[in-house]
């Protein structure tokens, strides 16, 4: 009893050609959409991770750079990595980071590290 290849292996190939134009615009639609922003720094870092964060200063996504550039004192050894969480700017004034996202769902995934200095209180923080 003969088998039919050609239907199968046609079929194969069609499926194979299917998934990797998927993945190749998954990977796509990733590599152009991330944005790894390093509020308070200057210059580039790199995480322990091996991902690269771009300081605000300078940055596109920060016309004109306000506020005060800061450094933690204490780092938690808990901490994975010292980018993106030993770094910081306080704006004592509205200030917008503008950034361009295509329409359709976005991930925002924020990271902080909390810190209070002697002359800052989340509490008394008003808009």
């Amino acid at each position: 009893m003969a088998f039919p290849t050609l239907p199968v292996s046609l079929t194969c190939l069609t499926l194979l050609v299917l998934l990797s134009i998927a993945m190749a615009a998954d990977n796509n639609s990733t590599a152009t959409g991330l944005i790894l922003l390093n509020c308070g720094a200057s210059s580039q870092n790199i995480d322990d991770s091996g991902r690269t964060w771009d300081g605000d200063s300078g940055s596109k996504f920060t016309p004109s750079v306000k506020g005060v550039a800061t450094n933690a004192s204490y780092q938690d050894p808990s901490l994975p990595s010292r980018t993106p969480f030993m770094t910081a700017r306080i704006f004592t004034s509205s200030y917008t980071y503008s950034f361009p996202v295509s329409p359709g769902r976005t991930f925002l995934r924020l990271y902080f590290y909390p810190r209070l200095g002697p002359h800052l209180c989340p509490i008394s923080t008003s808009e």
